[in-house]
């Protein structure tokens, strides 16, 4: 299979997830510390991407590498049920322990609220 080919397989195969767990190309680019124009070239076959960013797909994904390469195989079934979290903690990963502390009691009074409404 020739480069082109094979980067619009790998470029399409991506975006199907990525669609089938309803992320935006901003969500994935986030995750990936990766600009949205430059997944958005990688989904469309016009840009190769690196191992290092392929198994981060993976595990964001929850599926194998090699179904990244594989043709016919949107098996999108399987969900990732720990996106949310990854994205939370890509999101926060350079927070200062003051930014972090502040998170957390905000989660906290978030929870605590939410259980009042559910008792309601």
């Amino acid at each position: 299979m020739k480069n082109k080919a094979l980067s619009e397989l790998i470029g399409h195969n991506i975006r199907m997830q990525r669609i089938a767990r309803k992320m935006t190309i901003d969500d994935l680019a986030d995750l990936l510390k990766l600009t949205p124009g430059f997944v958005g070239l990688i989904e469309r076959g016009m840009r190769g991407t690196s191992s290092r960013n392929l198994l981060k797909l993976s595990e964001i994904f929850n599926v194998s590498i090699d179904s990244l390469f594989s043709k016919g195989n949107n098996d999108t079934s399987s969900e990732d049920e720990d996106y949310q979290k990854k994205k939370i903690m890509s999101l926060i990963t350079d927070f200062s322990e003051d930014e972090l502390e502040f998170v957390i009691q905000t989660l906290k009074g978030f929870r605590q609220t939410a259980r009042k409404h559910e008792v309601s």
